[in-house]
């Protein structure tokens, strides 16, 4: 997690730990939610049609404010822009929020091949620790070592378990 801040703006990485929590959560496109925006846009297409220009431009007060792309694509219509600075200029919306909501991925992605590592960094300093006891004149060897060795490898085994089943996961969806 240093690392990730680290290497990382500190809004990416926290964004990356919300990810984590959207991962097990419901996913917002359903097939109702795209059949309603669907027949919503062929709604708005009549509207156009029948009363023009001015009755699109009411119609924006009903779009919800979680959906900018979609109030930003109305206004670049009833501002009267050709079809092919729409499609431009859509595409470049579209892309720069995907490429915005997409953020969490290469710091989960980082996260996820870092855990391991550091997982046999703690194991490490675990087997120093352990050599430390030894070298003070632990008098029982073998429960020194086997308390130890259990408590070393634990690092590796939160390291490998965080990477494989919560970063990469979470990153993959």
């Amino acid at each position: 997690i240093a690392a990730a801040f680290m290497g990382y703006h500190s809004k990416d990485v926290l964004t990356a730990f919300k990810a984590v929590l959207w991962m097990v959560k419901k996913p917002k496109s359903t097939r109702e939610g795209l059949n309603t925006e669907i027949m919503r846009l062929i709604k708005w297409s009549y509207l156009v049609q029948q009363k023009g220009l001015p009755a699109l431009e009411n119609e924006i007060k009903n779009v919800a404010v979680n959906d900018p792309i979609l109030r930003y694509c109305m206004e670049l219509v009833i501002t009267n822009h050709s079809p092919a600075e729409l499609r431009t200029m859509m595409t470049t919306a579209v892309e720069s929020d995907f490429e915005h909501k997409t953020t969490a991925v290469p710091v989960l992605r980082n996260m996820g091949a870092s855990a391991p590592s550091f997982g046999m960094i703690g194991t490490l300093v675990g087997l120093i620790a352990i050599l430390n006891k030894l070298g003070a004149g632990a008098k029982d060897i073998p429960a020194t070592v086997g308390e130890g060795m259990s408590l070393a490898l634990v690092a590796t085994l939160y390291g490998v378990f965080f990477a494989r089943m919560v970063f990469i996961p979470a990153a993959n969806k």
